[in-house]
């Protein structure tokens, strides 16, 4: 009997780790959506006249550079805060779901980005999620 109690347990642990490593990215996308809408082209690019929406496609793809951008460091603030924040919490469901959720959030942000983010900050803004991850894994496992 305390065997099934203590499997039943470990998936419930499971899903709640689940739960905010889904939730997160979530969270943050919707309100990156709410915040800062993408800029929709059809809205954007209307003429007929091919001076014009020469001229209107570059406004979109200007706005949609923006928009680009503005996810991908707000995903990153947000997925390291996240990793971070998963130092303060003393129960392993919290915090693997935030380290997870916070891997989540940093990988949203850069997949729309990444070929338009200069190589220096792909490298600096990996590390870092990196080196939070491994003093995190110091901190809570070695320690």
């Amino acid at each position: 009997m305390q065997a099934q109690h203590s499997f039943l347990d470990s998936c419930k642990a499971l899903v709640m780790i689940l739960a905010v490593a889904i939730l997160l990215p979530m969270t943050v996308h919707t309100g990156l959506k709410t915040f800062n809408p993408r800029p929709e082209y059809s809205q954007i690019v209307t003429a007929k006249n091919t001076q014009l929406h020469d001229q209107q496609h570059e406004t979109y793809n200007s706005q949609r550079a923006r928009y680009e951008k503005t996810y991908f460091y707000v995903s990153l603030a947000c997925g390291l805060a996240a990793i971070l924040m998963a130092l303060l919490f003393r129960l392993p469901i919290i915090d693997s779901g935030l380290i997870l959720g916070g891997c989540f959030t940093l990988v949203m942000g850069y997949l729309d980005y990444w070929s338009d983010l200069p190589q220096q900050i792909r490298f600096f803004s990996v590390l870092a999620a990196l080196v939070i991850l491994l003093i995190f894994i110091y901190r809570k496992h070695i320690r």
